[in-house]
């Protein structure tokens, strides 16, 4: 047996490094930060780009890790929900809709 496979701890499970969760953008609050707050979601439509106004609720999910819940007035009859680990939007403060927070979901 050579030197090498003669000192692997052959109990000891293989191992890789992995990131914990995607790359965050400078600058920008983690989706933590927006629960309880109110903020703009801008979306792109055929055509035009819609912003839409909701409160968050940053909570955990069994399934899908921690999410971020956009809940919309009745009328709109949806809700949005932000999956923190593949998240890639934009996220700045913004006073200009009334709002904490505007997130380009782009």
């Amino acid at each position: 047996m050579s030197p090498s496979l003669h000192n692997i701890d052959h109990a000891a499970p293989p191992t890789a490094l992995l990131p914990k969760s995607p790359p965050t953008r400078a600058n920008q609050p983690p989706l933590s930060s927006l629960h309880g707050r109110k903020v703009a979601v801008r979306v792109r439509l055929p055509g035009r780009h819609e912003v839409l106004v909701g409160h968050c609720t940053y909570e955990p999910d069994s399934e899908l890790g921690a999410v971020l819940r956009i809940e919309l007035p009745a009328s709109a009859a949806c809700e949005f929900l932000i999956l923190e680990r593949t998240f890639t939007g934009q996220i700045v403060a913004d006073q200009k809709h009334g709002c904490d927070y505007l997130m380009d979901l782009g």
